[in-house]
């Protein structure tokens, strides 16, 4: 018997044992533990409530070897993916009138991108202009390990999981889990022997209808897939371009060869030679593997408004924090060490009792190490992402203000903090471009052993991305990763990796159904109060603000010495004007001082240009500096940007 089953039959014996109980509402008690006495019980009462289901569906056949009567043999067996239909999910989703009136209908009209309806590939697209709600959606692909990568079962039990999101949601309703739903789940095995085209025929069968527009909950709704989202690796596999970066033509931006890219500063270049869907589709026809790098045609092609390979989309959570900043810092952090510079001791001493604030303090880097004589930086993205902010604050002072290392890093820093920036105009991708092709000369002259890596080279078509596609950020797997924990989690506490692809995808969809019942798909607004009543920190949109943080309002930064609350229970937010300038050194703001006679009453409104708070990090002379996690230009401050 399992748990619940003991559970209910505890409580059938108790409730049998009582006096003073009616025969009516014992029969009604009862009733109700037999109806969810059972696994499919539950089930079926959850999923006549809105529940989806995953369904089994047969992708092919793969031999596998078995044991029957005392002898070994092979057999012939199924393969099977878990697929949770796109269209089901729209209609239960859009059933929520709150969450269907987020969904936005047009674009920006001050000329400034915001999301993909304000790139040209929007604009390009006729179903647009179609009636109806819009529905634009963004698919991710990744593998993942459920079983220990160490053990003697890494690789066996490796998921490939796809998601989908709504792209044309406000932006930080993206950073919820709830709002990356479940596609299909599939054992990587099945799918690198038979192919991703399996899987994809059958989104393609579902936008299809998506394209022609349909009635969902009484509202026309239409749509079709604006993206691909993953890593590139797992991209270049879905779009059928050649698994391997040391292939001739591997980049699925462009044509350019591997001795090009490798050597290659100018995005000018590197766009002119973009790949386009007449020549992909010729590619694909001719099988030239080694001349193109096209190994096959990709299903979603069939879709009338999509075309894989020109929807160029970079990620920059792998390109950047996951890739270039790793190298280039390492890199960096080798040679001031061996100029004596530095030491790796004192980094990691700093790193270590560095005082990262509330704002970041999950996100504290690992320290470092040496490995055949290089520095081994092992951090997550977010590790990663704090370790590049937070270190030019640690060690800048002590860098020489001539070294062209720590010139390349400022510019890695520049670049970094435009393709993480939520909103863009055509002056600043223009600007981009022109970081790039500065930071990747800078680097093939300090390291001229070092050729471009194929994620630098991705580099040189993130202006032209932005300008096609809106800001990087809204097409970054970094929250899409992060759903992958709720599958380690369940493999892990299950023990039973039996058709491990259905309890996955089974517990991915009672979790949503939990969320959307509750209502937990909008994010968290609510305030923390002391003892006395005080209140300590409210939180927007997901996002928390404590007194003494820093926050950025119409260009100019405040720290919070108040919170109080209207008459009718809106939070306000004091804050004292700080004095910020740019320093190239520590690459961050300094705070010189503030002006306690400048304040400023603020609420949820006034951080739309920067809705981040920031703690106050301190340099090694004690000097106080604020790092935002992407770029933005504060009034007065000699700061670098002049877009």
């Amino acid at each position: 018997m399992t748990v619940a089953q003991d559970v209910i039959a505890e409580v059938t014996n108790l409730l049998t044992n009582m006096s003073g109980i009616s025969e009516e509402s014992w029969q009604t008690t009862l009733s109700v533990a037999q109806a969810v006495s059972t696994e499919h019980r539950r089930l079926s009462m959850f999923s006549s409530d809105g529940l989806l289901l995953p369904q089994s569906r047969k992708i092919g056949q793969r031999l596998e070897t078995c044991r029957f009567n005392g002898s070994v043999q092979q057999t012939m067996v199924d393969c099977e993916v878990q697929y949770i239909p796109i269209l089901k999910t729209l209609e239960y989703i859009l059933s929520n009138s709150v969450f269907s009136s987020e969904i936005a209908v047009t674009g920006s009209s001050d000329n400034i991108m915001r999301s993909f309806s304000d790139g040209a590939r929007y604009k390009q697209m006729p179903i647009w202009s179609l009636s109806g709600l819009p529905i634009q959606i963004k698919l991710y692909q990744d593998d993942i390990e459920v079983a220990n990568p160490l053990g003697a079962n890494s690789g066996i039990y490796k998921l490939t999981m796809y998601y989908f999101t709504i792209m044309n949601i406000p932006q930080h309703y993206h950073s919820l889990l709830s709002h990356h739903h479940l596609v299909c789940v599939a054992m990587a095995s099945d799918i690198k022997a038979i192919g991703h085209n399996c899987v994809t025929d059958f989104i393609v069968d579902e936008l299809s209808l998506l394209e022609r527009g349909l009635v969902l909950n009484n509202v026309n709704v239409f749509g079709t897939l604006v993206a691909l989202s993953g890593d590139n690796l797992g991209l270049n596999s879905i779009i059928g371009l050649v698994e391997s970066f040391s292939a001739i033509h591997y980049c699925r931006f462009c044509m350019l060869p591997k001795s090009l890219c490798q050597q290659n500063t100018s995005c000018v270049v590197a766009n002119q030679a973009r790949r386009t869907e007449e020549q992909h589709k010729q590619h694909a026809a001719e099988r030239d593997i080694r001349a193109t790098g096209v190994t096959r045609s990709c299903a979603l092609d069939k879709l009338q408004h999509f075309k894989a390979v020109a929807s160029f989309t970079p990620d920059i959570m792998h390109d950047i924090l996951e890739g270039v900043a790793k190298l280039e810092l390492s890199l960096i952090l080798e040679k001031l060490i061996n100029r004596k510079v530095l030491c790796l001791n004192s980094i990691n001493q700093y790193i270590d009792t560095f005082d990262y604030g509330y704002a970041d303090v999950r996100n504290q880097p690992r320290l470092l190490s040496i490995h055949n004589g290089k520095v081994a930086i092992k951090q997550s993205a977010s590790g990663m992402w704090c370790l590049f902010r937070s270190l030019p604050v640690m060690i800048g002072e002590s860098i020489p203000e001539s070294s062209e290392e720590w010139d390349l890093l400022g510019l890695l820093a520049e670049i970094t903090g435009l393709a993480f920036r939520p909103t863009h105009t055509l002056a600043s991708t223009k600007y981009l471009d022109y970081l790039v092709e500065e930071h990747h000369t800078l680097f093939l002259k300090l390291f001229p052993n070092n050729p471009l890596t194929p994620k630098q080279h991705n580099l040189c078509h993130y202006g032209e991305a932005i300008r096609l596609n809106g800001p990087l950020t809204q097409f970054s797997a970094m929250r899409s990763e992060a759903k992958h924990q709720l599958a380690k989690i369940t493999s892990g506490l299950t023990c039973n990796f039996r058709n491990i692809s259905l309890t996955v995808a089974r517990k991915y969809q009672l979790v949503a159904f939990a969320e959307w019942r509750q209502n937990k798909i909008f994010p968290e607004n609510k305030m923390e109060h002391t003892k006395l009543d005080k209140v300590t920190s409210v939180t927007f949109n997901g996002r928390r603000f404590a007194v003494g943080c820093v926050v950025i309002s119409e260009k100019e930064a405040y720290q919070l010495s108040q919170i109080t609350t209207e008459d009718d229970g809106e939070p306000v937010l004091t804050g004292v004007k700080l004095h910020a300038n740019w320093d190239p050194q520590t690459l961050a703001y300094t705070i010189s001082d503030s002006n306690p006679a400048a304040h400023k009453k603020m609420n949820s409104s006034s951080f739309s240009d920067y809705p981040h708070p920031l703690c106050i990090w301190k340099t090694t002379s004690g000097r106080r500096c604020i790092v935002p996690k992407y770029k933005v230009t504060l009034n007065n401050t000699g700061g670098q940007y002049k877009y």
